[in-house]
């Protein structure tokens, strides 16, 4: 009996070793992936998140830090499952209900994003990164008194919240309140000095103020600090356009577009330049594009029906202004007289 019992021991001792050793295996893993999350690393790290969840599935770390990563990589559905894991396991952790609403916020889920961060303030009143976030989903929904009321909350629990300064400033633009708008950037950017959106975002409420050297420094300040912001190329190219240096602004266009290709509102911009460059030919062809990619907004139509008109194509034009009012519906009104000229030229054909 001794003999057996001396071996049930060494099973059992043995049992609980290779626990232990599992265990400290599934740290070192998680580890590791926060190091290569840190850096950026985004599919190694998640490789190893994977692994240490296979080791030890009870610990919410792994879950949550997962579930940060899958953001990154724009894995949102996956990263709201192991959100749900880390909540199973603690329904009172704030920054898992936070976090959860920020990948239903990508997704386009706004009202359920609105219901993770209220929970999260319900949890802790003083995470001000919640109010910020919920604001700014109220904002996506248009409920611009919502937004300012949530980004005021974000500010009075935490006034170094250079982020919900920002926002608060954005909701403002949409408000027709610019200069209050700039005063929220100005502080965003007296808080966080290389925050390159909110130099970006001043220089687009400056122009609304038509003060157009101005938001070409925010914007040239912007580049600066995030030099692949192809909004901020986009932007500039805006102002030098109203500034009429139609060139520069091309050259502008073609860097956002070059940056981001996808970008419908820059092949339009760059196509609104190059009819004042008197490049009607090569100004549709931007519009085309920007009707390929977004077929929903007539101003696009519009822009190219005046193309054709000042190529003399009056059916091309009437055609793209037909277009534009069919899109936009009974509110739209396009450019009323050159339709009527592009009419009349047609009618003496």
């Amino acid at each position: 009996m001794p003999f057996i019992r001396r071996i049930l021991f060494i099973i059992a001792a043995t049992v609980i070793f290779a626990m232990g050793a599992h265990a400290q295996s599934a740290d070192r893993l998680f580890e590791k992936g926060k190091v290569f999350y840190n850096h950026a690393h985004y599919d190694s790290a998640l490789s190893c998140f994977n692994a240490a969840i296979k080791l030890n599935p009870k610990d919410g770390n792994f879950y949550f830090f997962r579930g940060n990563t899958r953001v990154q990589l724009k894995q949102f559905a996956d990263a709201i499952a192991d959100y749900n894991e880390v909540i199973n396991g603690d329904a009172k952790d704030a920054f898992a209900y936070l976090n959860r609403g920020n990948a239903k916020n990508d997704l386009g889920q706004f009202e359920e994003a609105i219901e993770d961060y209220t929970k999260a303030i319900a949890i802790n009143p003083n995470l001000s990164m919640a109010y910020m976030y919920r604001g700014s989903a109220h904002d996506d929904l248009k409920r611009y008194k919502e937004a300012m009321a949530d980004y005021d909350l974000a500010i009075k629990t935490d006034a170094k919240n250079s982020k919900a300064y920002n926002n608060r400033g954005v909701t403002k633009v949409k408000l027709d309140q610019f200069e209050e708008a700039i005063a929220d950037y100005n502080q965003a950017i007296t808080l966080d000095p290389k925050y390159a959106r909110a130099y970006d975002n001043r220089g687009t409420a400056k122009i609304e103020l038509k003060h157009y050297e101005d938001a070409i420094k925010d914007y040239d300040m912007s580049i600066l600090l995030d030099p692949k912001n192809a909004k901020a190329f986009d932007n500039r190219g805006r102002a030098k356009d109203y500034l009429k240096r139609c060139k520069e602004a091309v050259a502008d266009y073609n860097e956002a577009i070059r940056l981001d290709p996808k970008n419908p509102t820059a092949y339009n911009n760059r196509g609104v330049a190059k009819i004042e460059l008197k490049e009607y030919k090569l100004s549709i062809d931007d519009f085309r594009e920007a009707i390929k990619l977004d077929r929903k907004n007539p101003i696009y139509f519009n822009n190219a029906g005046y193309a054709y008109l000042k190529m003399s194509n009056c059916k091309k034009a009437l055609e793209n202004y037909d277009l534009a009012v069919k899109i936009g519906g009974k509110n739209y009104v396009p450019d009323r007289k050159y339709r009527e000229e592009a009419a009349k030229m047609c009618k003496k054909k």
